[in-house]
């Protein structure tokens, strides 16, 4: 897969992104995928960054059930060294 770039599901979605993505798991047979969640910017509201997750999530989950690929949300930690950004 050599378009593999960060993202941020609290942030942004580029559905055409992860239409390839998954068509190419699909492709190459892989049946689990997993992401972060991301995380909210300081500066925005934890509830909006929560409900774009959660639509995102919706969203991606739907992609990756049609391709028969079973999807996983990895934990996100505090950055302890970066007290600006929440998660």
């Amino acid at each position: 897969w050599a378009e593999h770039r960060s993202f941020n599901l609290a942030h942004s979605f580029d559905i055409e992104y992860f239409e390839r993505l998954t068509d190419w798991l699909s492709k190459m047979q892989i049946t689990a995928y997993s992401v972060h969640a991301g995380r909210a910017a300081i500066d925005d509201s934890q509830s909006a960054a929560y409900d774009r997750f959660v639509a995102h999530l919706s969203f991606l989950n739907q992609l990756c059930r049609e391709r028969g690929i079973r999807l996983a949300v990895e934990t996100m930690y505090p950055d302890r060294l970066n007290p600006t950004q929440r998660y």
